[in-house]
Order: C-alpha cells, then structure tokens, then sequence
C-alpha cells in the first residue's frame, strides 16, 4: 500500500513564497527561482506546487517555464527571449 502524501502546498512556509513569487512574475524558469535555495529544494516545491495543481509547467525553446494554472492554460507570450523576466533574490524577491 502506498504511503499517504502529506506534503502539499500549505505544509511549508517556503513553498507558499514560491507560489506567490511564480504568480508575480510568471512565467519563471528554475533557475530564476533557485537564488538562496538548492536546486533539489526548489524542484521539490515546484514538484508539490504542480502535483496540487497550482502551477504548471511547458517547455518553449527547450527552457522549462512554471506559470500558475488557471482558467487560461494558454502560456503567457514571452518577450524575446525572456530577459525582460527580472531574475529573482532568495524565494523569489527581485534580487
């Protein structure tokens, strides 16, 4: 029998950080969220965020982009090449 998962969006203060830095400046590639946070900690955030179903993630150009998910799963256009993204501080604050 499978272990209950007990990780969500609302176990970890982190994560919520995340979530509202993603809902700020979505879309957001990984490694403009990872700044003050390990990789592997901020996918497994990502990976909770996604499996709740608050976020969802495409791939434009071979770069993984992470947007809220809403009523539109339509992605957000970019703008070139996205620089115009501001790369984010430590869970997410302009940095």
């Amino acid at each position: 029998m499978a272990r209950p998962k007990s990780a969500n969006t609302y176990t970890h203060p982190d994560r919520l950080k995340v979530l509202e830095a993603i809902e700020k400046w979505e879309p957001v590639t990984l490694g403009q969220l990872v700044t003050g946070i390990s990789w592997g900690r901020m996918q497994w955030h990502l990976y909770i965020l996604e499996r709740d179903g608050k976020i969802w993630k495409y791939v434009e150009g071979g770069v993984v982009y992470y947007q809220r998910r809403g009523w539109d799963l339509n992605p957000r256009p970019l703008a070139g090449t996205g620089s115009q993204v501001p790369r984010l501080g430590p869970l997410g604050h302009p940095g």
